[in-house]
């Protein structure tokens, strides 16, 4: 029996209207945005985490000022290990909007996450005609625990913006090989099954627009975050899900995908190469690179059906057998139901293809990643949810929707409650040391927190709890000397009860020259500098090292190591500055204000090298540059007031070029100004 677009009948056939497609697009948009907004909205409110978002967007100068200088910049350079332009973009933009306000940023986040989870219905109720196994997927897309870390961190726009462009991506890619304009009649043969009717024509026809806007988009998504590289690979199981069997211009249209995998997958290797940290020292054996992959399918397979005890970053330790056998029965499972012949079939595939290719960083194909994470889970779940909400819209509703919707608010309630994980740096480690007390990077960073907010007690045991630990962690020496500095006890002692332990440790010797540096020892850190540089060649080493020999008026020898630090990271600003002052020791003038002027451009909101560039233009007796460089220092400052000696090399160029009047202003306010810098 067929009814009417406007009639009911219970369980039925039900012959739908064009524009119930929009309909239900606009219910699904509506829902996932409120439940959205009412788990993650509380989190406006949590400061600005130091555990990587402020490197992301206080360090980030670049990001700071819109302008197409800093747009080429971001397109041209990597950050923090990184190539993400359209991640730095994302927060140039919210910058211009909320300044550093973190409560903006997330709610961009919230948008990108809701923009996200919407498309992942579109993409799943076009390509399976199932609505309620779209709708099934897209809440638990939405809503999973493993979706904190990505929403609330604000270190990981990457994951939700990549995201919304992905999901956008695939929903375009259905749309290039259209129906033609006389689409068929949709029937339901149930509330979760769409079906054609008879009267259904075959022939699809190519859209080019869609076409270009697919590509457009996939460069979006990887412009975002490389862990989109194997979309190419979803491409192909899409249309094998579709339409099996590919004509010559089928294979033809996956070319410029290609091209784009590569060249991200070139720019994540290389990233990381250049930085030289992410996979160096990794050794594994012949037998890890089978069992990791499998440790890590069961891993992230455990966290989706059970996602209880998550944290914010998991312990580095061996594969464990009981995960293992998790991923063995996975792949037996996957494999089994993609080649047994049944209704489920190609929905079992599909979703093991997916599971699988976005899972990829995680299988120890990229070296060094060998740390698990709640964000590689943020897509890779949609492939585990496809065959089992598959199989469980083929059981009529009222056999599982009661379960399911339990399940649901089990999920939500689990979200919420960790949430506020993410609300300040200590919560954070508090919750990583908790998990696995033997973390040294947990321990370490609670030390730090705890400190700072004077928990002298409990930072003293945590410290202790530390140094019981067999594996040696410098950071955690470097903690133990806050909190003593902290406390009023001598922070070397802490460094040499460390080298005494390790006395290997170029860790730890680097550690030691700064401390040295800081006291004014030139002689003892220039020695420890010295040992650590030769064992690690970092670029934080070779920064101390060139101030040491600028301290000890060596400016010949400092050149050398801050050549070698600009090396690796040819736009810090505080490099360029103080390439500045050893050429200016050196009486090198033009090369002076060429590293200062470099200094002055890559950080605008950093004061000091307009100082010097004024200092360097009135020693020159340039008045009118000396004068606008100071007037950029002053601007720049802000609401910090200029030093003493900076106001007075100010007004003394103003007298020179004639204003006099402004030039007693500017004498006034030194007078009632502290110490110059």
């Amino acid at each position: 029996m067929k009814l009417r677009p406007s009639g009911f009948s219970q369980f039925g056939t039900l012959q739908i209207s064009a524009f119930t497609p929009v309909r239900s697009g606009l219910l699904a948009c509506g829902v996932l945005g409120g439940l959205i907004l009412a788990v993650f909205g509380r989190s406006c409110q949590y400061a600005l985490l130091e555990f990587d978002s402020a490197r992301y967007i206080l360090e980030d100068h670049a990001t700071h000022t819109v302008a197409w200088e800093n747009v080429w910049h971001i397109f041209r350079t990597y950050y923090f290990i990184n190539y993400n332009p359209l991640h730095r973009l994302s927060n140039m933009l919210d910058y211009a909007l909320w300044g550093p306000d973190p409560a903006g940023f997330r709610s961009t986040n919230f948008l990108l996450h809701w923009i996200a989870a919407t498309f992942v219905f579109l993409f799943i109720r076009d390509l399976t005609k199932r609505l309620s196994l779209a709708w099934l997927t897209a809440l638990v897309f939405a809503l999973h625990p493993s979706r904190v870390e990505s929403v609330v961190w604000l270190a990981q726009r990457k994951d939700v913006l990549s995201a919304a462009f992905g999901f956008i991506c695939l929903w375009s890619y259905l749309k290039v090989w259209k129906q033609p304009e006389t689409a068929p009649v949709l029937e339901f043969q149930d509330l979760s099954l769409i079906t054609p009717s008879t009267e259904t024509v075959s022939v699809r026809q190519f859209n080019l627009i869609w076409y270009l806007s697919c590509v457009f988009l996939y460069w979006c998504a990887l412009a975002s975050k490389a862990q989109w590289v194997p979309l190419v690979m979803i491409f192909l199981a899409v249309d094998w899900y579709i339409r099996p069997g590919f004509s010559l211009k089928q294979i033809g249209t996956y070319l410029p995908f290609v091209l784009l995998s590569v060249l991200f997958a070139w720019y994540a290797i290389d990233s990381q190469l250049i930085v030289g940290k992410k996979g160096a020292g990794v050794v594994v054996a012949w037998w890890e690179h089978i069992a990791i992959p499998l440790d890590a399918i069961g891993f992230y397979t455990v966290h989706t059906f059970w996602p209880v005890h998550l944290c914010p970053r998991y312990p580095e330790i061996p594969p464990d057998p009981l995960l293992v056998t998790t991923g063995v029965l996975v792949l037996l499972i996957f494999s089994f139901g993609s080649l047994k012949k049944w209704k489920g079939r190609r929905m079992t595939a599909f979703g093991c293809a997916w599971f699988l290719s976005f899972l990829a960083p995680m299988l120890n194909l990229v070296p060094g990643s060998l740390v698990p994470a709640d964000r590689y889970l943020y897509v890779s779940i949609i492939g585990l949810m496809l065959p089992l909400g598959w199989v469980l819209t083929e059981w009529r509703l009222q056999r599982w929707i009661g379960p399911a919707l339990f399940v649901m608010g089990m999920m939500v309630v689990g979200t919420w409650k960790y949430v506020p994980v993410w609300a300040t740096d200590y919560s954070v480690w508090r919750t990583v040391v908790a998990y696995n007390p033997n973390n040294p990077i947990g321990l370490a960073s609670l030390v730090v927190e705890q400190t700072k907010l004077r928990m002298f007690d409990e930072a003293q045991k945590t410290f202790q709890l530390g140094l019981s630990q067999p594996r040696h962690m410098a950071p955690l020496y470097a903690a133990g000397a806050k909190l003593a500095q902290a406390t009023g006890q001598d922070e070397g002692a802490v460094f040499r009860a460390g080298l005494e332990r390790y006395p290997h440790s170029a860790d730890l010797k680097g550690l030691y020259g700064q401390f040295w540096l800081r006291k004014g020892d030139l002689f003892q850190a220039e020695h420890w500098l010295e040992e650590s540089y030769a064992t690690l060649h970092t670029q934080d080493v070779a920064v101390d090292l060139a101030r040491t020999k600028l301290r000890q008026k060596l400016p010949d020898q400092g050149v050398v190591f801050i050549f070698q630090s600009l090396q690796s990271d040819p736009f810090a600003a505080s490099s360029w500055l103080l390439m500045g002052d050893l050429q200016m020791q050196l009486n090198h003038s033009t090369e002076a204000r060429q590293a200062y002027e470099v200094s002055a451009k890559l950080n605008e909101n950093l004061a000091l090298p307009c100082i010097r560039l004024g200092l360097l233009n009135a020693r020159l007796e340039n008045w009118e540059m000396a004068e606008v460089w100071l007037q950029e220092a002053r601007r720049r400052a802000g609401g910090h007031q200029l030093g003493k000696g900076e106001l007075e090399l100010f007004a003394s160029v103003l007298a020179r070029q004639g204003k006099l009047f402004f030039a007693q202003v500017i004498q006034a306010e030194a007078r009632q100004s502290g110490v110059g810098t």
